[in-house]
């Protein structure tokens, strides 16, 4: 649930960052630092470093052993961020004052910090301790420098290597080295001053000490387009090439695209030295799928001879073998309609894609529906349908996208359908009801298009390609073959050039302009594809605009824009850009209206927007004064999205398009609407996530602007939730069963609060001490003890049980593989919901049990599992249905 909560704000043009300092701003944050065990070359010595905070700011625990028995403990006022331990049990690494990214904690905004480079001996006194100041990177999203890559320890050399890596991404890596006696910098070398030419983007992948000797061995990743292979080298003390091994296309696989990118994901991951020993390594060859053994002795006239050892099949780690399920059969109970509050969709206009007028003010509407083929529909301004023409496109098909209609003279319109690597142009001519595709049948996919009265179009291309997207402008005839094209890859700051186009309209019947989101400008083109003008409009308005998604002429040379995520998104300019009016689009309850199936300007010189589900007239201030579907109900359940059962058997369910939530009974029986105050509802705004107190209290978190708004037990409107404590725009509420007590899950933790008003305690670690990341689901027991359904970053998802006081009890890990959605707690078992399948586990993680759920539709899919009747049942929430699928819980007595 968590990320659907920051996927949201993404998307709807909000900002997300945990962090504090402008270099790190709008970026997902990095890994958290967990617990970590560092381990001698001989298995002698282990270093225990247990961070006080999850991104390495400040003190850490630390505990040496000598094989089971503790050495030295003690607290350090650092947290080593990486560090390696010798066999003697001499120990070494770095830490960031502030973070690697250099943010430092909230009450401390002082910068980015230092770099400490640390080495402590075997009884845990600090040998030295050198600090660097680190400087913000002149590169956006950056980390500061001094950055490292990684650590390195020579006990042959006695020497520890910290890896810097180039500032800003320029220049080479250097290494700075650090006596292991007394901790003094010695020195610094760069590895690639002595290589030759290593390819078009060479860096170094892993470097690591060869015991028994004081070189050192890396793994180079060379990429010369389109070959990507790699070259190991041994260097000496000074950073000289010893010996070299080029394997120049060991990761390029022609042809085989998917395979190819695996392997470098895995290379980059993991790197090819399999092994280190004393004078000795193996490095696996991607290519001949083998593992190959060296040995490296030095001879007399003190020179270094490597040579090949062994040549052996690699073998790849079989995976660890899933957990084995005994099949369950628990009871069904029933399976409980809701459908009755939901009124079937009568009015033919819905689902809209787009629309677009013919010069006599009729009305063509592209419906796309996932149950029904789509079709295209003439209507009247009025909103009767004159014509309604199937297009042969099965509804079973998936990741289509629409684009069109457009009129293109006469009685003729064209509307395409895209699938991933090309789409489908269709002309059709409503008086003949004729529909054809187009003699072109080799057009990239298709995000927007526009036409001319003489019957040629002009279409807006977006063609992936690996790594990339190629934007391009295609003409075409009146009968489909393509007139003319061009495609562009990247962008060279030329003023014809596109730069992530949005939209495309005709201007005049002689010209076309496209919308460019970044950059904020429309180009000005002829209809032979001839550059005429850019108008920039930040340049023009006195301020950049948002985010740019729609265009349309209007009747007397300008145009009308939609700049989403502002307050008056409409905007009404001239041809040079010079604004007339800004408003918004509302209807008559005052919810605003959002721009999702087109924007356009009728022959007679009105507004016409659709929200995607209804086609709206607007009056000059943006007030709806007619629309041609069904405007936005609070009584029709039209798009189920997200439920929930309460802990006395109520259901809730969410409706996008109204923003209200619908309970009903156990039964079925819709008890009525938890309505909003549409006044308080942005363009965007959705209810996101409900949950229920012991009292009956209904909270519901709605999306832009990001708030709670409380309901009683008899669904009136209590308003805003205010004033609670640390509450932040991307939490989730869970109520438990016993007593006043939410649990907060927030993006890295989670607070228990008392009464919506006071914090109790604060959950940081799972179990096993490592940081919890982001809170999907909680599930409470009848009892008040918890589970919790997490992701991190580099651990995938976890789940961890609770105290009712919130002290950790146990924690394990699904499946690598495994992406579960739901999750149910009886006190006992915990029930996961993976697709369609439930999977039963104790706390511990052994598996119980599982069992299928039925098949549902390619749209459809269930929610939960939810606990319900004391703990005796299992439920799951059947949406868009919607239907809840009732069942006895298998373990219960």
């Amino acid at each position: 649930m968590m990320l659907l909560r920051m996927a949201a704000s993404f998307l709807l043009g909000g900002s997300f960052c945990l962090l504090t300092f402008p270099a790190s701003a709008s970026r997902m944050p990095s890994p958290v630092l967990d617990p970590t065990t560092y381990v001698s070359p001989s298995g002698d010595h282990t270093l225990y470093v247990k961070p006080s905070q999850e991104y390495g700011i400040g003190p850490a625990e630390y505990q040496a052993k000598r094989h089971d028995e503790i050495v030295w403990s003690t607290q350090l006022p650092f947290t080593l961020y990486e560090a390696c331990v010798a066999d003697s049990g001499l120990a070494a690494g770095y830490a960031y004052t502030h973070g690697k990214e250099g943010c430092g904690l909230p009450e401390d905004r002082s910068g980015p910090g230092q770099l400490l480079v640390v080495l402590l001996d075997p009884r845990g006194d600090v040998i030295n301790q050198v600090a660097y100041p680190r400087a913000v990177s002149q590169m956006l999203h950056a980390d500061p420098n001094p950055l490292v890559e990684g650590v390195i320890l020579g006990d042959a050399n006695h020497r520890f290597m910290v890896r810097i890596a180039p500032p800003d991404f320029s220049g080479l890596e250097e290494w700075w080295a650090y006596d292991l006696a007394t901790g003094q910098r010695t020195g610094a070398l760069v590895p690639g001053r002595h290589m030759e030419r290593t390819g078009d983007r060479s860096y170094i992948l892993t470097a690591k000490a060869l015991p028994g000797t004081p070189l050192t061995l890396i793994h180079w990743w060379k990429y010369d387009k389109p070959n990507c292979g790699a070259i190991f080298t041994l260097i000496d003390p000074v950073g000289k090439l010893v010996w070299r091994l080029d394997v120049e296309d060991d990761y390029t696989l022609p042809g085989n695209e998917a395979e190819e990118d695996r392997i470098r994901d895995e290379v980059r991951e993991k790197g090819a030295i399999l092994s280190v020993s004393n004078g000795a390594f193996e490095l696996r060859l991607y290519k001949s799928q083998v593992r190959t053994g060296f040995t490296v002795e030095s001879n007399a006239e003190g020179t270094w001879r490597v040579q090949e050892t062994s040549r052996n099949p690699f073998l790849a780690q079989e995976p660890a073998p899933l957990p084995e399920f005994p099949t369950l059969t628990p009871q069904p109970i029933g399976i409980v309609s809701l459908a009755s509050a939901r009124t079937s969709t009568a009015n033919p206009i819905h689902d809209v894609a787009g629309f677009a007028f013919d010069a006599q003010g009729r009305m063509a509407v592209l419906r796309k529906q996932d149950t029904a083929p789509a079709a295209v529909l003439l209507v009247t301004q009025e909103g009767e349908v004159l014509i309604e023409m199937l297009l042969p496109v099965q509804p079973a098909e998936v990741l289509l996208d629409y684009a069109g209609p457009v009129w293109v003279g006469g009685s003729k319109f064209v509307a395409a359908i895209s699938r991933e690597q090309k789409a489908t142009i269709y002309l059709l001519d409503s008086d003949a009801r004729a529909l054809d595709e187009a003699v072109e049948h080799d057009c990239p996919p298709i995000k927007a298009l526009t036409g001319f009265p003489d019957g040629s179009f002009v279409t807006l291309s977006d063609r992936p390609v690996k790594y990339s997207r190629v934007e391009g402008l295609f003409s075409f005839s009146p009968t489909g073959e393509r007139l003319w094209s061009k495609e562009q890859e990247g962008y060279g700051g030329q003023p014809d050039e596109l730069l992530d186009p949005a939209a495309i309209c005709t201007i005049g019947g002689t010209q076309f302009a496209v919308l460019n989101t970044v950059g904020g400008t429309i180009q000005v083109f002829n209809t032979k594809g001839g550059f005429v003008r850019v108008l920039n409009l930040e340049e023009q308005w006195g301020r950049a605009p948002n985010y740019l998604t729609n265009i349309a002429e209007d009747t007397i040379g300008g145009f009308v824009l939609y700049d989403f995520n502002v307050p008056a998104p409409l905007i009404h300019m001239t041809g040079e850009g010079k604004i007339l009016r800004k408003y918004r689009a509302v209807y008559p309850n005052a919810r605003p209206v959002p721009c999702i199936g087109g924007l356009r300007v009728s022959p007679q010189g009105d507004v016409w927007m659709s929200d995607g589900d209804a086609i709206v007239r607007l009056t000059a201030e943006g007030q709806v004064d007619r629309v041609l579907g069904a405007p936005p109900d609070a009584e029709v359940l039209t798009e189920p999205c997200m439920a929930n059962v309460g802990p006395d058997g109520r259901i809730y369910i969410t409706d996008d398009r109204s923003a209200a939530v619908h309970v009903f009974d156990a039964d079925g029986t819709c008890l009525g609407v938890c309505k909003p105050d549409p006044a308080t509802l942005s363009t965007y705004s959705f209810p996101a996530h409900v949950a229920v107190r012991e009292n009956g209290d209904i909270l519901v978190w709605y999306i832009e602007p990001p708030h709670y708004v409380r309901f009683n037990r008899l669904l009136e409107r209590l308003g805003p939730v205010q004033g609670l404590p640390q509450f932040t725009d991307y939490d989730d509420w869970y109520f438990s069963p016993k007593g006043d007590t939410c649990w907060m899950a927030k993006p890295h933790d989670v607070l228990v609060i008392q009464g919506l008003r006071d914090i109790v305690h604060h959950i940081k670690r799972h179990a096993d001490g490592c940081w919890i990341e982001s809170p999907e689901e909680i599930a409470f027991a009848p009892d008040g003890r918890a589970a919790m359904l997490a992701r991190g970053q580099t651990t995938g998802q976890v789940i961890s049980t609770y105290t009712a006081d919130g002290e950790p009890l146990t924690t394990f890990f699904p499946p690598a593989d495994w992406v579960l959605s739901g999750l149910a707690f009886d006190g006992i078992h915990i029930f996961a919901l993976r697709d369609h399948a439930v999977h039963a586990f104790s706390m511990q993680g052994a598996p119980l049990g599982q069992f299928e759920l039925p098949l549902v539709p390619n749209e459809a899919s269930y929610q939960g599992p939810f606990l319900s009747a004391a703990g005796k049942e299992l439920w799951f929430v059947e949406v868009p249905g919607p239907l809840v699928h009732k069942y006895v819980n298998p373990f219960a007595g």
